[in-house]
């Protein structure tokens, strides 16, 4: 059972981020569809396997089942993709109105807590950084990761539409 504390703290988070309901069912639904799509390309591939394994398909490329596969491929990174952006706000607000109060509640203490505590005017920086960069990198990496899957789709379609190509 949570502690009296960790039930407020989470109480208040819930009603920070319930401000903005539509945007929160909205990446719930994004990630439902980017999970259903993860979980169809296995399906997808399996089914080129089949298709191709008769020996009476080999003679007609199952196009529309390589179509359907970097179709699908496709939507499992485009709905994550869509699902951080919808969030994105969400949490950007949530973060600056926590680190706003934060700042205000350590302006408001008096003088003799910052004082005996040896606080500077570099300490909220060590506790912002480190999220601020962390953000950064999962940024980077999410466009990272959706230029290796496009490069990969390319490359796998242009192999197989390749003429001679094995």
């Amino acid at each position: 059972m949570l502690d009296p504390a960790t039930r407020k703290l989470v109480a208040e988070l819930a009603r920070h981020v319930l401000r903005f309901r539509a945007r929160v069912i909205g990446a719930a639904v994004l990630l439902i569809l980017a999970k259903v799509a993860a979980v169809a390309v296995p399906l997808v591939l399996k089914a080129i396997v089949d298709v191709m394994s008769r020996p009476e398909a080999l003679a007609a490329l199952p196009v529309l089942l390589l179509i359907g596969y970097a179709a699908v491929r496709f939507a499992a990174t485009l709905f994550t993709e869509l699902r951080d952006l919808t969030f994105a706000r969400v949490t950007q607000t949530v973060v600056a109105d926590l680190s706003l109060r934060t700042f205000e509640h350590l302006h408001s203490l008096a003088s003799r807590f910052h004082v005996d505590r040896a606080t500077g005017a570099h300490a909220e920086l060590r506790v912002v950084a480190p999220g601020a960069y962390a953000l950064l990198e999962h940024e980077r990496h999410t466009a990272g990761e959706l230029e290796l899957r496009l490069d990969g789709d390319v490359s796998c379609l242009a192999t197989c539409f390749t003429p001679g190509a094995a």
